[in-house]
């Protein structure tokens, strides 16, 4: 049953700000609190970092990836040096390697050069073409309605997958879904009916839909895509077609 306090809250505090939150990380790191998650989701809090996931090997020989022993490798899409060295600086194990294909040196509070390895993924582009069956609530072919509705198709699916969308001369930007993941041709036909998590509008008018997806343009086939460890997934508004009859 419901129950309700009158009394005010004694002590507590402020919500965190994003600000204090990577404070609070780096406190923790310096005092033997890092870990690998610690250190993902430190990265992925910088607002300049698009995506970041870390991989270890704890193992004494190289894994199946080429990632070596007893090392961890960040792959990063966004950010800068000076940020992504101040992570690792604050945040990695004593006694861990990084391991990527960029480098980065950094002077600590010793006065003392430190080297630091992360992984700048690979742009995986994605093709795609909607072929929209309508309903009677679409509206009429080549109004400005249904211009719009294409418009919107296309960025529900620049959201889902991560990349940009440029319409009357503004560009925004989506986050990626990160590396080591599967597209599925469902997941862009759902996001036509909008999803709260990343924000789609739902779009009337769709009685059915086919997606075509491949990395090359004009893709025939209805499959899934699979974005590496060292890829991430781009599309933009000029590599969707939809079509509507």
């Amino acid at each position: 049953f419901p129950v309700t306090i009158e009394a005010a809250t004694i002590d507590g505090r402020e919500e965190e700000t994003d600000a204090e939150f990577r404070s609070r990380y780096k406190e923790r790191g310096a005092f033997g609190g890092s870990s690998l998650n610690a250190i993902q989701t430190f990265l992925n809090s910088l607002e300049s970092v698009i995506n970041a996931t870390v991989y270890e090997n704890t193992d004494l020989t190289i894994d199946v990836d080429g990632l070596p022993g007893n090392s961890i490798e960040a792959v990063i899409y966004g950010g800068t040096d000076e940020e992504i060295a101040d992570v690792f600086l604050n945040l990695k194990p004593a006694g861990i390697e990084t391991y990527g294909n960029h480098t980065v040196n950094v002077t600590d509070n010793k006065g003392i050069n430190r080297e630091f390895c992360y992984t700048i993924p690979t742009a995986k582009n994605i093709y795609v073409i909607v072929n929209i069956t309508k309903n009677p609530l679409w509206p009429a072919l080549g109004s400005d309605e249904d211009v719009n509705l294409r418009e919107t198709i296309k960025e529900n699916i620049v959201k889902a997958i991560g990349g940009s969308y440029t319409r009357n001369g503004s560009t925004k930007s989506y986050k990626t879904r990160g590396s080591n993941i599967v597209i599925y041709p469902w997941q862009l036909a759902a996001c036509q009916y909008g999803v709260d998590e990343i924000k789609t509008e739902k779009v009337n008018g769709i009685a059915n839909q086919e997606i075509l997806i491949d990395t090359i343009s004009n893709p025939t086939l209805s499959e899934t895509i699979i974005i590496g460890k060292r890829e991430y997934a781009y599309v933009d508004e000029s590599m969707i077609t939809v079509n509507v009859s």
